[in-house]
């Protein structure tokens, strides 16, 4: 399932009105720079070829994966990072000649935008960066991701202390979504930084699928023949057509969003579809606007917690976990973990998804100041430790 931020130019056209349509107000569209429309199409490409990484390597039969929550939790990230890691964050969002202010400009833009494009759709994105009490980030790494991303900075002693956090302070869809991120993890005592996206969306279809013609039908999955429930509608919407696979374009509220619902051909497999999408997206293909259907969905959902940080040095940002963040707390770092959390509803009147991101490192030992180098005589000496009993000792006068 994919949620296109920014859409293709053809929109879903029902052959009939759902209820309410009446009310839908205009979507108002979010205009990008060509430098803007650059980073929102990479980091589409990024999205599908991150799908196709984490489907790679893992064994799952349902993956679903956020590349709007992951990239921003980057490129906050990249807003620290200096030297290579820097720049492959950079070059994984963007293209040669973006630089990090233009990608900051592009998610405040879009993080304001979609929050009013579409008033029938509900959309709660909360940042956070959170550390280790004692720890506090840079004044520039604060100032910068609180401009451009909203982050809300707090200082915490466990992961429990940022879930009570959020559960009074925030909507529980947002808590929710990050109780479930740190579910393994909120005891454990906060990482000296981390950075957290978490998204909240739900969407209505522009005409609802009618319950009463749900009905039980085959669903033939990776592993075997089973039953689903199967919803069904017959309407107009955009088709688009590519060398293996072909899509319906479905759409929420007055159609600033919509569901992608891409099905391969007969022969081909979903790796081959992913393969075709990860060269260019839907771009390449050819939309046929308003073509009527007869569609035949099935309900699904999916739930999960996949650790992202293999994941992430797989897409290309090698430097991850011994990269230069000095620009973040002021010492030398370690980034050694990342995950990202989904959920995900599909059913006859929408679409509800949360979503979830975590990077997190930990300040590495300083190296010790003072230098101990045994390069004369000296006395050695061999105990046990739970009495302080000598055992044996000797003096060394020459080697």
């Amino acid at each position: 399932m994919l949620l296109a931020m920014v859409l293709p130019a053809c929109s879903d056209s029902d052959e009939g009105k759902g209820e309410g349509d009446n009310s839908l107000q205009p979507r108002v569209e979010i205009t990008l720079t060509r430098s803007e429309s650059v980073t929102m199409n990479k980091q589409n490409n990024f999205g599908f070829k991150m799908l196709k990484t984490v489907m790679d390597n893992g064994t799952n039969t349902n993956v679903a994966v956020s590349p709007y929550s992951m990239s921003q939790v980057l490129a906050m990230l990249a807003n620290g990072a200096k030297g290579d890691v820097h720049n492959e964050i950079v070059g994984l969002l963007s293209n040669a000649g973006t630089n990090i202010d233009e990608i900051n400009g592009y998610y405040k833009k879009l993080n304001e935008g979609i929050a009013t494009t579409d008033k029938t759709t509900k959309i709660e994105i909360v940042n956070g960066l959170w550390a280790a009490k004692g720890y506090p980030f840079t004044p520039d790494f604060e100032k910068v991701n609180t401009t451009y991303y909203g982050a809300i900075v707090q200082s915490f002693d466990t992961y429990g202390d940022v879930i009570s956090y959020y559960k009074k302070n925030m909507s529980e869809n947002i808590s929710s979504a990050v109780a479930e991120v740190l579910k393994n993890m909120d005891e454990q005592p906060v990482k000296d930084f981390s950075s957290n996206n978490t998204i909240y969306f739900k969407g209505i279809w522009k005409n609802k699928f009618n319950v009463e013609n749900t009905s039980s039908q085959p669903f033939y999955g990776e592993n075997g023949a089973g039953v689903a429930k199967m919803m069904s509608r017959s309407l107009r919407c955009p088709l688009y057509v590519g060398r293996c696979c072909e899509a319906v374009q479905l759409d929420y509220g007055n159609g600033a969003f919509s569901m992608m619902v891409v099905l391969p051909n007969e022969g081909s497999s979903v790796n081959e579809a992913l393969d075709e999408l990860c060269e260019g997206g839907f771009s390449p293909m050819t939309c046929n606007d308003n073509v009527f259907v007869q569609l035949k969905l099935p309900r699904f959902g999916y739930e999960g917690n996949i650790s992202m940080l293999d994941n992430l040095i797989a897409l290309g940002i090698k430097h991850l976990k011994t990269g230069n963040y000095t620009g973040i707390i002021g010492s030398a770092v370690v980034v050694n973990s990342a995950s990202q959390y989904m959920k995900v509803t599909v059913d006859e009147e929408g679409t509800v998804v949360k979503s979830s991101t975590i990077i997190g490192g930990d300040i590495l030992a300083p190296m010790p100041e003072k230098q101990f180098q045994v390069n004369r005589p000296f006395i050695w000496v061999i105990k046990e430790n739970t009495t302080g009993t000598i055992l044996f000792a000797g003096k060394q006068g020459a080697v």
